[in-house]
């Protein structure tokens, strides 16, 4: 009796074990992007394809130690680059003075958004303050504007900076090396 009951039971056990088996291998019929059929399960690679755009433009790139930096309708101009430690909170401010000439024939923006310093290790830091109210108006062709503008950032932080100048003019972005002056 007991060896019927361990026949029974290995039949059981091996008939779930069929069609759990029948059910893991099959499954609907798909096809692939060449058309070929493939089982639900199996992995396809997908090969991207243009949408009909162009490729976008990169930022220039510059330095302060490099002289003005051209860009399309303007040109920024790192006068200096200065940093100082501020002991009771580990911070370090990160002085600019720069300045921006429109060489086109119509008003450009200047607005404190379009200045960020990024660190070394990727960081991003928005502008903090500016000594001078007046930096921020529009710029008058053929006309140009220095300021002064300052970010607080973490002293660890403090190394291999650079100014990066976003515009409203994508073309004019600009990624620019900071050199202590």
């Amino acid at each position: 009796m007991a060896e019927l009951t361990t026949r029974v039971a290995t039949l059981v056990l091996l008939g779930a074990f069929v069609a759990l088996s029948a059910s893991c291998t099959s499954g609907p019929e798909h096809k692939d992007q060449n058309g070929a059929a493939r089982l639900g399960g199996t992995p396809t690679a997908i090969i991207p394809t243009s949408s009909g755009g162009s490729p976008g433009t990169g930022p220039i790139l510059g330095s302060n130690a490099s002289g003005p930096i051209a860009l399309p309708d303007r040109s920024l101009a790192i006068v200096s680059f200065t940093k100082r430690l501020q002991k009771s909170n580990q911070a370090e401010f990160v002085d600019i003075s720069l300045t921006i000439r429109n060489e086109g024939q119509s008003s450009i923006t200047n607005e404190p958004r379009f200045f960020s310093l990024i660190g070394r290790g990727g960081d991003v830091f928005s502008y903090q303050d500016n000594s001078s109210d007046d930096f921020y108006l529009p710029i008058d062709p053929h006309t140009s504007r220095t300021g002064l503008i300052e970010f607080e950032i973490p002293a660890a932080a403090a190394q291999g900076l650079q100014l990066l100048y976003r515009p409203d003019a994508p073309t004019d972005t600009v990624i620019a090396r900071l050199v202590p002056s």
